[in-house]
């Protein structure tokens, strides 16, 4: 329970958290992560990776052109890595040779063919349309970790009674941008 509880802090933060005037923001709340809206709405790149109907080439196409501009709009030369829903996951599994012309391989195998994916794994966390992803480099994010997660015996007043321990650990993730709000940290909306 601990460890999906700091999953989910990472992911979202914690608005109830505000320590000398710094709120505890996760990735998909930072105001420095970058936002990718695959919504219909207007400047949403209009795509839903969970669908059959989405082809393969234009999944290929929204990971090389809108995700790639938004990589070089901040700058970002090194390679991110990407977590994704289990929906998602499913649909890059299935196989590109579906697309126009012949592409062996699943669709995932050909997404990491891409100079600028690292790795695309899937999270339990998300679900539906939705991802996220950074650069693994403290440059751009890093976690802050005030203790290890540990356990603690707690004292037992009779050789006849329980063992009980007490889990604990302490967490904080810091999202970082230059100067001009260059980021490596982003996630997805779906707003239509």
């Amino acid at each position: 329970k601990i460890r999906r509880n700091m999953a989910q802090y990472v992911l979202d933060g914690d608005p109830s958290i505000v320590f000398q005037g710094y709120t505890a923001y996760g990735i998909r709340t930072s105001p420095l992560s970058k936002v990718i809206n695959l919504g219909s709405a207007a400047g949403g790149a209009n795509i839903d990776l969970t669908s059959a109907a989405t082809t393969a080439d234009q999944i290929d196409t929204f990971f090389t052109q809108t995700l790639g501009a938004m990589l070089d709009a901040n700058l970002i030369t090194g390679k991110v890595n990407i977590y994704v829903s289990p929906e998602i996951g499913r649909r890059l599994d299935m196989s590109y040779s579906g697309s126009s012309g012949f592409k062996g391989g699943t669709l995932l195998q050909y997404l990491l063919t891409n100079r600028r994916i690292n790795k695309i794994a899937v999270t339990y966390e998300l679900s539906g349309n939705a991802f996220f992803g950074f650069v693994p480099s403290a440059e751009f994010i890093r976690p802050l970790v005030g203790m290890a997660v540990n356990p603690t015996a707690m004292t037992r007043l009779n050789p006849t009674d329980n063992y009980q321990f007490l889990v604990m650990g302490a967490l904080g993730l810091e999202i970082r941008a230059d100067y001009n709000g260059k980021a490596g940290v982003f996630y997805t909306t779906d707003v239509d």
